[in-house]
């Protein structure tokens, strides 16, 4: 399994969430084999497994999970067979709560098809949810306030400053009033398309495109890099951000280092059904990076450098492995490449895994490293039960590491541990 590369709409455009915060589950979107028991603590460096079927018309999309120290990785790739995808989280990151995400692709765009926490190493907390009354301020008002509360919200995690722009508030003002009036939530109009595609109508932009941007885009003035829209419905915009922030999908794009404008759109919707009378408050962050924009340059250069600072030492950690465990050593560059992919050490990271996986003798490396592993394996179990007394049990295995892995240097250490075995 690799981290999602986000660069595309289905990576930062993300499921939307019509109810407060916590656990939640659409079995109408998905459906669950062998799910991990939520209710317990699971122990470290253990790893939770996944089998997820798709309902009706979704497909399966990818996996986001919001680790204990709050960062945010997505996990795209799975084996999926006969629409069953199968997947496995480490639990590798520290000791807290884990909360998985699963997001499927539906036919108006990707929506969460289940979010459950899981706690590693600690005890389990029960989940709290804040009962929000209904929000009786005008619509401009808690705009402004769900702005407030989300560059609160990036201020304490030193992510560059943002600004508001009405363009984008604008979009998400007219989809809200969309779906209100023709009774849908989701990303994607059924009439108007995405949002990308909504302020090309809107506006005229020409060069609107979604995902990260590449700095050949850069100079580019016509028109924003979107970097994503979050959704929601509710009574009140506290519970809307504590459903964004305890979703790791909407929670990423919270995080985006690289949005420099932001836009809230919200309409509110009273209205009788069936005698009674129904309220809501539909609300639309739309994320944007202006091409013209100089803001906090200064603030996105230094976030940049903070990234590299976590992927330099991972990339020497990958190229001290490579002399021992070349396949090994790809799959960390891999990995580095995917976690920060902007930074230089990414960018080295996936140079090198290609230039490995190109070698004409590639194939034969990876055999001769797994033979080793083998082989290593097997020494150590011998090794550890001559420990245990049990000579007898040890030569079994250091004799199988002779026939079977012959040529390796741990081949020469069974040998030597035979000939120390008492006749």
């Amino acid at each position: 399994m690799t981290l999602r590369k986000t660069g595309f709409l289905l990576a930062l455009v993300l499921g939307a969430l019509p109810a407060a915060a916590g656990e939640r589950w659409f079995k109408e979107r998905v459906r669950f084999e062998n799910l991990p028991d939520a209710s317990r603590t699971h122990d470290p460096d253990t790893a939770l497994a996944f089998s997820v079927i798709p309902q009706g018309k979704y497909k399966w999309g990818w996996m986001a999970v919001t680790y204990p120290d709050g960062t945010v990785a997505n996990f795209e790739k799975a084996e999926v067979k006969n629409g069953k995808a199968k997947l496995s989280l480490p639990l590798d990151q520290g000791k807290g709560k884990y909360v998985v995400e699963f997001l499927v692709e539906g036919e108006l765009g990707p929506a969460v098809g289940a979010i459950f926490h899981y706690y590693c190493g600690v005890p389990v907390e029960a989940e709290k949810e804040q009962d929000y009354a209904w929000d009786p301020r005008a619509a401009d008002l808690i705009e402004r306030d769900v702005f407030k509360r989300i560059t609160d919200f990036r201020d304490t995690l030193g992510l560059p400053k943002v600004v508001w722009d009405e363009r984008c508030a604008d979009l998400g003002r007219d989809h809200c009033a969309d779906m209100i009036e023709n009774r849908f939530f989701a990303h994607v109009s059924p009439k108007h398309g995405d949002l990308a595609a909504r302020g090309k109508v809107k506006y005229g932009w020409k060069n609107v495109i979604w995902g990260v941007p590449d700095r050949a885009y850069v100079s580019k003035p016509d028109g924003p890099i979107f970097i994503g829209e979050d959704i929601a419905f509710d009574n009140n915009p506290g519970a809307a951000m504590d459903a964004w922030l305890g979703s790791p999908g909407h929670r990423a794009v919270f995080m985006n280092k690289f949005v420099t404008h932001l836009g809230v759109g919200v309409r509110k919707m009273e209205q009788m059904e069936n005698g009674f009378l129904v309220r809501r408050i539909y609300l639309v962050a739309a994320f944007a990076l202006y091409a013209d924009s100089n803001i906090a340059k200064a603030e996105q250069e230094a976030a940049e450098k903070a990234l590299e600072a976590k992927a330099w030492p991972q990339l020497q950690k990958a190229e001290d492995l490579e002399a021992r465990d070349a396949p090994a050593a790809v799959d960390l560059y891999e990995e580095i490449a995917a976690k920060w992919p902007t930074t230089a050490s990414g960018r080295k990271a996936a140079a090198r895994a290609k230039e490995l996986k190109e070698r004409e003798d590639w194939a034969a490396i990876v055999k001769a490293a797994t033979s080793r592993r083998e082989a290593r394996q097997w020494v150590e179990r011998a090794r550890m039960l001559i420990d245990n007394k049990k000579p007898e049990n040890a030569r079994v295995w250091l004799e199988k590491t002779l026939e079977t892995h012959p040529d390796t240097p741990e081949a020469e250490e069974a040998r030597r541990m035979l000939q120390a075995l008492p006749k």
